[in-house]
């Protein structure tokens, strides 16, 4: 069977913030009467023997199993699974499910509203998101054009915030293997120098090691890939890896390329084994997309990279690889899909960061470039970066831009598309022959034979190689990416991304390659280590901070609660979260701010911050407060410390 990703988007997570389990009907009705006592005394495999879906006109029960439904821990999340019949493949390859569109609800609306819509399509619920506030609704099958004019009718209802078609792609990780050979190194200031290659040629060629003459500025920072299964018993990554959920950790099938991935960004340093990655002291938070039928999944849904993207964030990663695409999925000899094609996806994709955003996450994402496609004649041949799928496609004018508070260039912002460099001797680089390009590239890496931990079923005692692809450029930059933000955790995602891709901390331009293969594209700059991570701290000494609590004596509560600061200098926003009792403290450049948000209630509290000391806001009290109150809070100013 042919496998397609869906392009749902929809966020499937492990944990679900302040939803009360639900049984989900067809009509769209979630039976709230249920207590969370009694909902978490049935476990995943009576749930699945017991729940049911009702259909919504005929009073019809049709049992939810594992041919339609995957269910997660959460046991109020679910998502549909399309079969063969479901997707259509277009001219261009591309493909979408062709009997069911996904939508999100504006916060608060209620499930009689979601009924109406659920009603007005015909519809019957077939996955929901808690978190997200989405549902996948299965319609009549319908073409692409007929599904687009309904969503668009959809989504003219006051309780819809997005509605979209749902696409289907083939992914594959973004790599070719290479057959193994013992590595050797070279550590001298001139190691590329010569023609010749070394096994640690790549960390040379953006000066990694010089970066980590800084290591007593780095701090501990959780970092996201979402790949094809890691081997959490690897040598060289042993305490390393984590899992956002025992959901992920369950359905973790150890594979070459994650483990190969994960070795790049933080394989453990001074162990005397292996090799060294680009951040020593890290958490990889690990979500496995690539199931196989043996896990029970008869289609490879794109939901699971997105899911683990979510839960990634969710579970405190500050950036998050995705070494994978679907360029190499367009076999029928064209090299560019339909732009509308590009732009739902787009569309999707951006709609879930921005909603991340607004509650005040934040993070980058790093995907990689893709490595082309496959012409008729069998032969490959590099395209635009812009149809590997995900966050490759989004632009400033296809983002979603009607989540409130989130600009299009807020997303912007977090999104870092990674080519492959090629090493040709003499401190020379040039573009990999199968690197996609175009403007949607940020940056470039090394890709071409990039030795790491491997997952070898055949030989246990081998446990590195070298591979090529994209997809081993793209964690050399999400490791870079990382050491600059755990310079300052306080830092915003556009400023680690500006810090990292801006032409001025990189050191060697990556020529364009001439093959006919390769699509022109022109130079692009190299990463580097060392002078990103000197730009972060130049900017990290005009730093002081803020620090305060918000509390709610009313009604307590164990959530985070988002807090909004903008700089009246630059208009700059800083979103973040409050410890669960309420407490927060965020590091800021030198300058004058102002409070605008806490939670749902709107502020306008100015003030400074001195470059190496902490401004004490005292406790704000939200008891006193309604969400609606249009009454700027009292607060306890406190005194300022110098404890920088």
């Amino acid at each position: 069977m042919k496998k397609y990703i869906s392009v749902v988007l929809s966020v499937i997570l492990a944990f679900s913030l302040s939803v009360m389990p639900r049984d989900i009907t067809a009509s769209g009705v979630s039976k709230l009467e249920k207590s969370e006592k009694a909902a978490q005394s049935v476990s995943v495999s009576e749930k699945k023997a017991i729940e049911k879906s009702t259909k919504a006109e005929k009073g019809e029960f049709v049992t939810l199993d594992d041919k339609s439904i995957v269910d997660f821990e959460d046991e109020t999340d679910v998502f549909y699974e399309p079969t063969d019949e479901s997707v259509t493949v277009m001219e261009d390859s591309s493909a979408y499910i062709n009997d069911a569109i996904s939508v999100f609800f504006r916060d608060g609306t209620t499930d009689a509203e979601k009924q109406s819509v659920v009603d007005s399509v015909n519809g019957e619920i077939v996955g929901e998101t808690g978190f997200m506030n989405q549902y996948e609704i299965k319609i009549q099958s319908a073409n692409i054009n007929e599904i687009n004019a309904l969503c668009d009718e959809v989504m003219t209802d006051s309780s819809v915030e997005f509605a979209s078609c749902i696409l289907a792609n083939e992914v594959k990780p973004d790599y070719a293997p290479e057959d193994p050979w013992n590595g050797y190194t070279n550590w001298s200031e001139n190691a590329n120098g010569s023609y010749s290659s070394y096994s640690n040629w790549w960390i040379k060629a953006i000066d990694a090691d010089k970066a980590w003459d800084y290591k007593d500025k780095f701090s501990h920072i959780k970092i996201g890939i979402v790949d094809s299964g890691f081997d959490t018993e690897h040598e060289d990554l042993q305490g390393k890896i984590s899992f956002p959920s025992k959901f992920f950790e369950k359905r973790n099938a150890p594979d070459d390329h994650g483990t190969h991935v994960a070795g790049i960004i933080g394989a453990t340093h001074n162990n005397n084994v292996g090799i060294s990655g680009i951040v020593d002291d890290c958490e990889l938070v690990c979500a496995d997309w690539h199931a196989n039928e043996e896990q029970g999944q008869h289609w490879i849904n794109d939901v699971r990279i997105t899911t683990g993207f979510v839960n990634a964030v969710r579970s405190g990663a500050k950036v998050i690889n995705f070494s994978l695409g679907s360029s190499g999925t367009i076999t029928n000899g064209t090299t560019d899909r339909y732009k509308f094609v590009k732009d739902i996806e787009a569309k999707y994709t951006s709609f879930v960061m921005a909603k991340l955003l607004q509650r005040g996450y934040d993070f980058i994402c790093c995907q990689s470039a893709g490595n082309g496609t496959e012409m008729k004649d069998g032969s490959s041949y590099a395209v635009d970066a812009s149809n590997n799928g995900n966050f490759c496609t989004i632009t400033k004018e296809n983002a979603i831009k009607t989540v409130i508070g989130v600009k299009p260039q807020d997303i912007i912002d977090r999104i870092i598309i990674v080519a492959s460099a090629a090493f040709t001797g003499y401190n020379t680089y040039v573009q990999s022959s199968f690197s996609n390009g175009g403007s949607q590239v940020s940056i470039c890496a090394p890709g071409s034979s990039i030795y790491s931990t491997i997952f070898d079923l055949e030989d246990e005692n081998r446990h590195y190689g070298y591979m090529s692809g994209t997809s081993m450029a793209a964690p050399i930059v999400t490791g870079v990416t990382s050491l600059v933000w755990s310079i300052n955790q306080s830092f915003t995602g556009a400023q680690v991304k500006h810090f990292v891709c801006d032409i001025e901390n990189t050191k060697y331009m990556v020529a364009d390659n001439e093959s006919e293969s390769h699509l022109p594209t022109g130079e692009i700059p190299m990463v580097n280590a060392k002078l990103a991570v000197e730009a972060a701290l130049r900017a990290n000494g005009d730093y002081g901070a803020a620090q305060g609590k918000a509390d709610n004596p009313v009604d307590p509560t164990d959530e985070n609660i988002k807090i909004e600061i903008v700089s009246e200098q630059t208009g700059d926003i800083f979103r973040f979260l409050t410890s669960e009792n309420g407490e927060f403290r965020i590091e800021l450049p030198e300058g004058s701010y102002t409070i605008t948000k806490i939670g749902d209630v709107e502020y306008n509290e100015k003030f400074e911050v001195v470059r190496g000391e902490t401004k004490d806001l005292g406790t704000f009290n939200l008891g006193d407060f309604t969400p609606d109150s249009d009454k700027l809070m009292n607060i306890v100013v406190g005194t300022v410390m110098n404890n920088l």
